[in-house]
């Protein structure tokens, strides 16, 4: 019977920062992609260039002499072997280099969209992932791209890309404390004061004629049980099987004829008579008023700490360039004016009182 349901906090994505090297030419703007496509090449370790058969070898599965003295920590020892040997099952091989089941984890671990899914549907497309990169690994080795003078200058682009992203995230991370985030909640409470509803608990009873709402009527001011008869009588069958709770609502979630008449109605008062509706007819009881309660700290700490994280983020950015010595030209090279600061006007001053004097 509800319109709808209650609107929830969205929660906002994570911010990025975009940064861009100066100058046009298409050397920069490729530098620019070509960071994330080495970030991600780091994470499915496609830079390594240097794995060979012999390190990415099986362990050994010599058995060990262990003394009775030893023997819970053999027990340790065997699981942590259990361990071992499932992390480095090979799950396939690329010209004859292994790649194992931890190399395919650890890939999954750095991308959080595929976090998000279970290891068993994401192996296959992880462990494709990894295959190309061998692939691609393998015959760059043989022409020798590491050596290429573009690579040298794309790893810088990357760096420093990772570089500034760190300390960023340090930065942000050090200020973005308990305190600060519950400080942001005490304002978010604040701003959502005047937007909270009233709020009703109800429960009804609802049949298709209203000589039966006039029977539970009576019934319930000989004193039978309202929850009894909500079992018993009413043909809304879910809210029926909880006795009529249809829980807190605000005034636009019902239909108008029963919203008017439950918002009305005050604390533990039954209706006297049948309320129509398109639905049938109601007897309504209502439980509780209230104002809508806020989210809890808990339930918008994630919300709080996106929009904390681009307000600090803001917040330094102006401040670093407030206070950096930073001269921009035209792009013929010539000193660009820089915009005067806006001052707050001053108080205009107070006029001179004026002098009066004795007439003689």
């Amino acid at each position: 019977m509800k319109k709808e349901t209650k609107n929830s906090i969205e929660k906002d994505n994570e911010e990025e920062v975009q940064r861009a090297k100066d100058g046009g030419s298409a050397s920069k703007l490729w530098g620019l992609v070509v960071i994330l496509l080495v970030v991600a090449a780091i994470a499915g370790y496609y830079l390594t260039g240097e794995k060979s058969g012999s390190e990415m070898a099986m362990t050994s599965n010599e058995p060990e002499i262990i003394s009775e003295a030893d023997t819970e920590m053999a027990m340790s020892e065997e699981a942590m072997d259990t361990v071992s040997e499932a992390d480095s099952t090979v799950v396939a091989t690329v010209e004859g280099r292994d790649i194992t089941r931890s190399e395919v984890e650890e890939f999954v671990s750095n991308i959080p969209q595929l976090q998000q899914q279970p290891m068993e549907q994401v192996f296959p497309l992880a462990r494709e992932e990894l295959v190309t990169g061998e692939i691609i690994d393998i015959r760059a080795e043989k022409e020798g791209t590491a050596n290429d003078p573009e690579v040298a200058e794309r790893l810088k682009l990357a760096r420093e890309g990772i570089v500034r992203t760190v300390y960023l995230e340090n930065k942000v991370n050090t200020m973005l404390t308990d305190d600060a985030l519950r400080s942001a909640y005490a304002d978010f409470s604040k701003q959502q004061e005047g937007a909270r509803q009233e709020e009703v608990k109800a429960s009804h009873i609802l049949v298709d004629t209203e000589e039966k709402a006039n029977d539970i009527i009576a019934k319930l001011k000989d004193g039978v049980d309202f929850s009894k008869l909500a079992k018993e009588m009413s043909s809304d069958s879910a809210s029926g099987a909880n006795g009529g709770d249809l829980g807190y609502f605000t005034k636009g979630q019902m239909v108008p004829a029963f919203s008017d008449k439950a918002f009305s109605m005050e604390k533990g008062e039954v209706t006297d008579k049948a309320v129509k509706s398109q639905f049938g007819y109601h007897v309504i009881k209502v439980e509780d008023k209230r104002k809508q309660p806020l989210p809890s700290f808990e339930e918008v700490k994630t919300f709080l700490e996106v929009q904390k994280r681009r307000e600090i983020l803001e917040t330094l950015l102006q401040d670093w360039r407030k206070n950096a010595d930073v001269k921009l030209y035209n792009i013929d090279g010539t000193p660009q004016e820089m915009a005067p600061e806006k001052t707050e006007p001053s108080a205009a001053p107070a006029p001179a009182p004026t002098e009066t004097t004795d007439e003689q």
